[in-house]
């Protein structure tokens, strides 16, 4: 269901963004416009401008800029456009309306919310009624007061105790992965453990984690992921934790449910978790809104090195100059929580102290993954790995940072990085001449940056390109352009110059056309661009399942039976 544009534009051109900002930054009048510390990254000089006539904001110093949505979604660390615009909606007081969609789908997702909040006070009160679980989670030093503030739970060891519970919305637990089915009969998922309720910023519960109790695998289980839950783009404990990593200009990243609690309860309160899997960019990201100064705690084993350097492609998709990225390893045999409890705040708080820059880990991974190699071989291969990595930067975003790690990797190799990357920028030209039917998403969306070149930040990084293998080719060519373009300061990119030196003059013409047409007179760009990348997403899934359909019928039209689902 999508949002009006012209209730997006009216919300914004409705909210008065000296009001809305200066409830979190000291602004200043300074002639037409109003000045103040920048809230997205450290700065002692000014270099935040608010333009009330024009209605948007812009910081010289970090290159953050837009409206008052914008702020919402950047300030609050809201990766979902719809849900920044139901926020400042709610702020404004008013509704939002939806085209496409009934104001039944409407009460069907507050149901949704509505719902989850009622699994997790189930489980909360399981936990109050049950002994053993009291006691495991003393056991492990959780106290009474962080168990009320992190909302824990505990489920059953019973086969349908939620299902009972609410066996009126029996239909909506099922979908939401909460119960399954066995042999025709339906049984609670979380059965015999502790539960970790996932929360957004918005106080919305998504999902659920559940500690197993006794000797079942796995271990931790979590939500199945859906519309509501998906790890990659949350992070556990950041409600709790915002507060304190703003006041710090601190995040502490770790990885599981315990090791936030434990941190957090010792006074490490600026602590949240990816939920056992390595960092994204999203969540990058979101932390980066809050906090200047990022820290990865990981085991010391293999395994948490392992997960340290999986990490590193999305930490760097997402890094932006005047966030810094620490790296501190635990000692082989513990984890965040065991440690904290072994050896007290003190200790931990040395390791933050000497935690490695992200310079410094980079250079030391690649050098460990290369150590069997000749001091040749190592040089060469490291410039190679390290180079593929950088090329994951935002250079716009992050320019600072690319010359930074650059220069790491020339200074222990000795070997320079330029060629490989002016090789790199070649590569991106394809066959000249070529053009893109007026009709594909991937034309309409090129319209779009010609409009507003500085949105292309806010594509995926993994943006799906399907149709015809040339128009691909040549839109991802001219869209990792324009990632990789730094503009000189008040500069705006011309996007038909750039296609033209490209070589596809054609193209170049349609888009400067394109400069005068509808596009250029659509009241929000940016919510045209986002459903123009939910259409090739719908396109990208329909070739997929295409795809797999074909595999499969070749696969009995050779006899050979289907691949396990596991």
């Amino acid at each position: 269901m999508l949002i009006p544009s012209e209730f997006i534009s009216d919300l914004n051109e409705r909210t008065d963004l000296i009001e809305l900002i200066g409830a979190h930054v000291k602004l200043q009048r300074k002639g037409a416009n109003w000045v103040g510390l920048c809230p997205f990254h450290q700065e002692k000089t000014p270099s935040f401008t608010v333009h009330p006539a024009k209605n948007f904001y812009h910081c010289f110093g970090c290159g953050a800029y837009g409206n008052a949505i914008g702020f919402i979604q950047k300030y609050y660390g809201i990766s979902d456009f719809p849900a920044a615009v139901e926020k400042l909606a709610a702020m404004q007081g008013v509704t939002v309306p939806r085209q496409g969609g009934s104001a039944e789908k409407q009460r069907h997702i507050q149901q949704n919310d509505e719902l989850l909040a009622s699994v997790m006070q189930y489980f909360q009160q399981q936990l109050r009624q049950d002994e053993a679980a009291k006691a495991y989670l003393k056991e492990r030093g959780v106290q009474g007061k962080t168990a009320v503030l992190y909302k824990i739970g505990y489920a059953a060891n019973e086969w349908n105790g939620l299902e009972q519970t609410l066996a009126s919305q029996k239909e909506q637990l099922e979908k939401l992965g909460l119960l399954r089915k066995k042999n025709d009969k339906t049984y609670d998922y979380f059965r015999n453990r502790i539960i970790f309720p996932i929360i957004d910023t918005n106080d919305r519960v998504c999902g659920f984690g559940g500690r197993a109790l006794g000797e079942e695998q796995p271990k931790y289980l979590n939500s199945a992921e859906n519309r509501y839950f998906s790890k990659r783009r949350l992070l556990y404990g950041l409600p709790q934790a915002m507060k304190a990593a703003q006041e710090k200009k601190r995040l502490i990243i770790c990885e599981g449910y315990m090791d936030t609690i434990m941190l957090a309860q010792a006074g490490f309160n600026e602590t949240v978790a990816t939920m056992g899997t390595a960092a994204t960019a999203e969540q990058m990201k979101k932390a980066a809104r809050f906090a200047a100064n990022i820290y990865f705690a990981y085991d010391g084993d293999s395994a948490g090195q392992k997960g340290a350097f999986r990490a590193m492609q999305g930490i760097l998709a997402a890094l932006k100059d005047g966030v810094s990225v620490f790296f501190l390893f635990l000692p082989p045999d513990h984890d965040p929580d065991s440690y904290i409890q072994a050896n007290g705040r003190e200790a931990f708080d040395q390791l933050l102290k000497n935690a490695m820059p992200l310079g410094d880990y980079l250079v030391e991974a690649l050098s460990k993954q290369t150590d069997s190699l000749s001091q040749e071989g190592q040089a060469t291969s490291i410039i190679k790995e390290g180079g593929q990595l950088l090329q994951l930067l935002n250079l716009r975003e992050a320019p600072a940072w690319h010359n930074l790690l650059q220069k790491k990797l020339e200074q222990v190799t000795g070997i320079s990085l330029t060629a490989g990357m002016a090789k790199r920028w070649r590569a991106l030209t394809v066959k000249s001449g070529y053009s893109i039917s007026p009709q594909s998403p991937l034309y309409q969306l090129l319209c779009c940056l010609s409009i507003n070149p500085e949105l292309v930040e806010q594509l995926p990084q993994t943006l799906p390109l399907p149709g015809a293998e040339q128009e691909a080719q040549i839109a991802g060519a001219i869209i990792e352009k324009l990632r990789w373009h730094i503009p000189d300061e008040d500069e705006k990119i011309d996007v038909p110059a750039l296609v033209e030196k490209l070589g596809h003059s054609r193209l170049a013409q349609q888009l400067k056309r394109s400069l005068h047409s509808r596009y250029a007179h659509t009241q929000d760009i940016q919510a045209e661009i986002i459903s123009i990348i939910n259409t090739l997403e719908q396109k990208h899934a329909q070739l997929s399942r295409r795809g797999k359909q074909e595999w499969l019928k070749k696969l009995q039209e050779q006899n050979l039976p289907p691949p396990s689902s596991q």
